[in-house]
């Protein structure tokens, strides 16, 4: 809940006044690919056409969030809502939400949560 949280903050930071076209270039583009595997840094640098040092310090500038944490984040906000319904398996759900390796997705989860995806499943 820690990284929601934290997710939410440094949106909220950018307020009308700060929005970064840059940022909101990024966030719409994370919105869109989110659950392909592979898409990362490069990915969104080739496609905004900036290399990847400089993407990464611009939206660290911007929101105070590395790029890499925030789509983490987007992320992990799917596989929660996904590991609701039991008929999916963990590794399902790490793969829907584009994590290529579900031991990653797992250490990802309990670092940012504090739970792992399946205790995070029973206690839903």
């Amino acid at each position: 809940y820690r990284l929601l949280t934290t997710a939410a903050q440094a949106t909220q930071s950018l307020g009308a006044e700060r929005v970064n076209p840059l940022s909101t270039k990024v966030e719409e583009l994370i919105e869109k690919h989110w659950a392909e595997a592979g898409y990362g840094v490069d990915a969104i640098a080739a496609e905004i056409g900036i290399h990847r040092s400089t993407l990464s310090r611009r939206f660290s500038a911007a929101t105070g969030s590395t790029l890499i944490a925030h789509l983490n984040a987007v992320r992990l906000q799917h596989a929660m809502g996904m590991l609701g319904d039991a008929g999916i398996t963990v590794a399902e759900v790490a793969e829907r939400c584009g994590f290529k390796d579900v031991t990653y997705f797992c250490r990802v989860f309990k670092q940012q949560l504090g739970v792992t995806p399946s205790q995070f499943r029973r206690r839903r």
